[in-house]
């Protein structure tokens, strides 16, 4: 089988290593804008072939598009799908759905939207055309196939997770972590965007009425690649902290994409309070499995995917609620038994979103296509 994938998402290289799966499988090509505020393009995907192609409009992923010629790569290519990492409304998936069309290609199409949107014109009539043309698409949860159905859309669907990387460990990881932060309190943790729709204020303020010793470590990495920090939000948050008196047992942290395996393993529960707004609710948790993996208990609050995305691996509170939370976190410090259950089930959990078997899930869906 023969595909060529369309996707922004892929500028990180992180993001590339589930495609590095897919080609193991099959005959991949990809394009990626390679004038992405974001890229990093040096390093050079295994299994499959990269194309570079410079687009109009970046960073603004429904707005971007690719710069006319690359059509050829497409049709000197003749794949059997052109699958598109974007969404139907995106101008991007228009053009792709175009070249699929020309090459005499099946489309798929994957999706992360987990809310109806009213959109505006073009982007409206973009999305109607996209999905007409779709002869399958890929959700990424269940709440996605859920905002479809309600759209309308009577096609071929299939449920299709993350593919998440089992990171390597050594017996030393947690105590070099922990040593080189001067971790060595039970350690409570956040990992990922320090923006407000994270929420991560409530951790702050379910920690506060904590009746043991313990540390909150947060992820401040501002590699604009991977994590981001709204300084701004950062400030309220420390302030907040000052006010509850607990500024002292905050640890910040940076680490690496190739780092974080350790750094989720050196704490003893991993938190995502994400709250939902006008405009967005969790669309995965990816750390969340990660996490997972790793072997750390995992709380994640009702927003979105998250309670999709736990199942019965982990504790879920309602979103905004940090009297529940802190409940939590006390239920993981104070009972063994559950906390060395929940890690068993994450453990497991976590096989679910293997590469290989988000990979096989996806070839699955491809040949459902044909």
């Amino acid at each position: 089988m023969k595909v060529f994938a369309v996707s922004h998402s892929m500028v990180v290289p992180a993001n590339r290593i589930f495609f590095e799966e897919l080609g193991k499988k099959i005959q991949l090509k990809a394009i990626v804008p390679k004038n992405w505020i974001q890229k990093d393009l040096s390093q050079k995907p295994k299994n499959f072939q990269l194309i570079e192609g410079t687009v109009l409009f970046q960073p603004h992923i429904f707005r971007y598009f690719f710069i006319p010629g690359k059509i050829f790569e497409v049709l000197k290519f003749r794949p059997d799908i052109v699958y598109i990492e974007e969404e139907p409304q995106s101008i991007s998936a228009f053009q792709a759905v175009l070249w699929a069309k020309f090459s005499g290609s099946k489309v798929v199409l994957k999706s992360c939207e987990n809310m109806k949107r009213n959109l505006r014109f073009p982007f409206n009539i973009i999305e109607k055309f996209v999905l007409s043309q779709t002869n399958l698409l890929i959700c990424l949860t269940k709440g996605v196939e859920e905002v479809f159905i309600e759209k309308g859309f009577g096609g071929k669907v299939s449920v299709v997770g993350l593919g998440v990387e089992r990171f390597k460990l050594d017996d030393k990881s947690r105590e070099t972590v922990r040593k080189k932060h001067s971790i060595s309190k039970f350690a409570i943790g956040y990992f990922g965007r320090m923006v407000s729709e994270k929420s991560i204020e409530t951790i702050i303020e379910a920690a506060a009425s904590l009746d043991f010793d313990y540390q909150i470590v947060l992820d401040m990495h501002e590699d604009s690649t991977a994590s981001f920090v709204d300084k701004p939000y950062k400030e309220k948050l420390m302030e907040l902290a000052r006010k509850r008196g607990i500024e002292n047992r905050i640890t910040f942290v940076s680490p690496s994409y190739e780092e974080i395996g350790n750094y989720l393993s050196a704490i003893d529960v991993l938190v995502l309070p994400s709250k939902t707004t006008k405009g967005w609710k969790e669309q995965f948790g990816r750390v969340l499995i990660e996490a997972m993996n790793v072997g750390t208990p995992v709380i994640g609050s009702s927003s979105g995917s998250i309670p999709e995305i736990i199942g019965n691996a982990g504790l879920i509170f309602n979103e905004g609620n940090p009297i529940e939370l802190s409940g939590k976190i006390k239920e993981i410090y104070k009972n063994k038994k559950i906390a060395d259950g929940l890690r068993k089930k994450g453990f497991e959990r976590a096989l679910e979103f293997s590469l290989d078997k988000i990979a096989g899930k996806t070839i699955a869906a491809f040949e459902n296509a044909k």
